[in-house]
């Protein structure tokens, strides 16, 4: 090629190389372009969300509500919970609207949906709500004479009631200062029990204890013959040992706790959150010497005893010491003996205690309380205080406090920050409702009792246990009973449980509405045997009387419990039974006796939708025992 050629060649390449640059170049700006739009548009879409997106947050979104028609103080708020959130979950202020659909009615059962409507920035946003009016949910606890629980169903509202028991009474003749006789029947009663009652929020699996005062085991104490020298359990205090003619023994308190034990342990009775006092019991010192009524328990501070004597008037002159009462507790002290002297001049001595832990013996015992009531030798004994962490007036123990140094934060919330709203007291000597709600009476008479009432119930469903008579409180009513018997010397859920006898097939059933086939349902119950299953055999099964398959096994080989134990099983129902369900309990070959109680049963495909039962292990966390009609939480 000659250099002419060369040169063309030459140019053509440069040509073409810079051809290519140029479009590399287009290339290289349009795809720099592309980035710059995409930024452009995230920029855009970023500002957009950060300014329009936002989401309303229900407190409880779909809920269950007591009809507020047949509850006591308890008022509810439409708007209760709602609440803007932008996306990084700040609260917006914002109005909130809301729209019933139909027109909502809390005195009235149904389902209603509610809407609501928020507007922020120009902006609204809509959710909808449901709120099902049901008949109040109610957990009652009557005395036993230890500790029970409640373990909250779902995230709630619950409504707390509790009673004190009354003080001990006691009846004579009765003489002047001459010994000759005034009255040949005279009765000095105990003083009744205080009421309590409040609101509080509580999560789901929240456990309260609950301790029902008893009052003395013999109430009408007669002179001469004697009675009763033990007080009323949970705080009433007893007498001494062969004075039990001259008196009668103090009403215990009824109260909620936190950490549970034995009524009198410190640690148990420093959780207390809720007291409701017990009544102190009356005296009767027959030749004269001083006597009257016991004091009721109090509200803030209990009630004093009563003496019944006008100076002067019924004194024996040679008894020096005149007669003496005993005074409510207070926040942060016992009641004291105020004894008065003939000569006019009194002496104080402190008796009462907290809780009614170690309180001093005498002739009349003081009723139990957050602080317990003073007893007295020759009047009437105090009553105890109550307490409601979160009422205006308590004095809330410290957390620091020991049995031997107490203190307190002179705060009336709980260390505990636990705390209840719309908080009532009542002394023994106001009008209160009665256990059943149905009307009011003057101060509670006889053991305590207690209520929780579930008012709201977060994403809470309704579920009924299909069994009847479920912890054989009823005894027999709806068993049939073979080897069995219903016993109350073990109860895991009240005072009654039934009793497998050993050596012998041993069951017991109950014939049931027909089972739905295709449902799928849940069933536990409370065992306690201290001996193990030896063969396959030695079983606690339910099953469907016209399908042998159709089993739920809680208890079989290599099963012990030497507590009560919770058993539990979930059955699949996928053919057609026409059938009644029957329950049926094994125990064969075992050398010792087992018991059963809170037997359940329910529907989860009723519950909870065809597709949406949730599992055992589930259930075994999240549902609770329950007789009749509950609430398990929302899966």
């Amino acid at each position: 090629m000659n250099n002419k050629g060369f040169a063309i060649s030459s140019m053509i390449y440069s040509i073409l190389l810079l051809f290519l640059m140029l479009i590399l170049g287009v290339f290289i700006l349009l795809g720099s372009r592309k980035v710059i739009l995409d930024k452009v548009k995230n920029d855009i879409v970023t500002e957009l969300s950060e300014n329009r997106v936002y989401e309303i947050v229900f407190e409880h979104k779909n809920i269950l509500l007591s009809n507020t028609s047949k509850v006591r103080n308890f008022t509810f708020e439409l708007l209760d919970g709602v609440k803007v959130l932008d996306q990084n979950g700040k609260v917006v202020d914002t109005p909130v609207t809301v729209e019933s659909l139909p027109t909502f009615d809390s005195t009235k059962n149904g389902v209603y949906q509610v809407r609501y409507s928020a507007v922020y920035q120009g902006y609204e946003m809509e959710e909808n709500r449901t709120i099902e009016v049901i008949d109040p949910i109610v957990y009652e606890y009557a005395y036993t004479g230890s500790e029970q629980s409640f373990v909250a169903p779902t995230n709630g509202v619950y409504q707390t009631e509790l009673w004190g028991a009354s003080g001990g009474n006691i009846s004579g003749t009765a003489y002047n200062s001459n010994d000759s006789i005034r009255s040949s029947n005279v009765t000095y009663v105990g003083g009744k029990g205080a009421y309590t009652t409040g609101n509080i929020d509580l999560m789901l699996n929240d456990r309260l204890y609950v301790y029902v005062g008893g009052t003395p085991d013999r109430t009408n104490t007669t002179l001469i013959s004697g009675g009763t020298s033990v007080g009323g359990y949970n705080g009433g205090t007893s007498l001494i040992v062969g004075q039990e003619i001259f008196g009668a023994a103090g009403g215990g308190a009824t109260d909620v706790r936190l950490v549970n034990g034995s009524w009198a342990n410190f640690d148990s009775l420093k959780s207390r959150i809720m007291v409701a006092a017990g009544g102190g019991g009356a005296n009767f010192r027959n030749q004269g010497y001083g006597e009257g009524n016991g004091g009721s328990g109090g509200g803030l501070s209990g009630i004093d005893g009563k003496e019944a004597m006008v100076a002067g008037s019924y004194f024996r002159e040679d008894y020096a010491n005149g007669y003496s009462i005993g005074t409510g507790g207070t926040q942060t002290s016992g009641g004291i003996v105020k004894n008065f002297l003939l000569n006019g001049n009194k002496v104080e001595t402190r008796s009462g205690t907290f809780g009614g832990l170690s309180a001093n013996l005498s002739q009349s015992g003081g009723g139990g309380g957050y602080y317990s009531g003073a007893s007295s030798s020759h009047g009437g004994a105090g009553g105890g205080s109550s307490y409601i962490s979160g009422f205006e007036g308590c004095n809330s123990i410290a957390q620091s406090s020991t049995s031997e140094s107490i203190t307190h934060t002179g705060g009336p919330i709980h260390y505990s920050k636990k705390a209840f709203q719309s908080g009532v007291m009542k002394t023994g000597e106001e009008q209160m409702p009665t256990h059943d709600g149905s009307s009011v009476m003057t101060g509670n008479n006889g053991n305590g009792y207690a209520k929780i009432t579930a008012l709201i119930i977060d994403n809470g469903k309704l579920a009924s246990n299909l069994i009847q008579n479920s912890s054989f409180e009823d005894g027999t009513t709806n068993w049939s009973l073979s080897n069995t018997k219903i016993v109350t010397d073990h109860a895991k859920t009240g005072s009654s449980s039934l009793e497998f006898q050993p050596s012998v097939t041993a069951m017991s059933t109950q014939t049931m509405n027909t089972p739905q086939a295709g449902h799928i349902y849940y069933g536990s119950m409370e065992f306690l045997s201290s001996k193990t299953f030896m063969t396959s055999d030695n079983r606690f099964e339910w099953y469907l009387s016209d399908s042998a398959n159709s089993l739920m096994i809680f208890a079989r080989k290599g099963d012990k419990t030497e507590s009560w134990k919770k058993l539990s099983a979930r059955l699949s129902l996928d053919t057609p039974n026409s059938g009644s369900w029957k329950i049926r309990n094994f125990l064969v070959n075992a050398s010792e006796k087992a018991y059963a109680d809170d037997l359940f049963i329910i529907d989860l495909t009723e519950i909870y939708g065809a597709g949406n039962e949730p599992t055992k292990e589930w259930c075994d966390e999240h549902i609770t025992y329950f007789d009749g009609v509950g609430v398990v939480p929302g899966n």
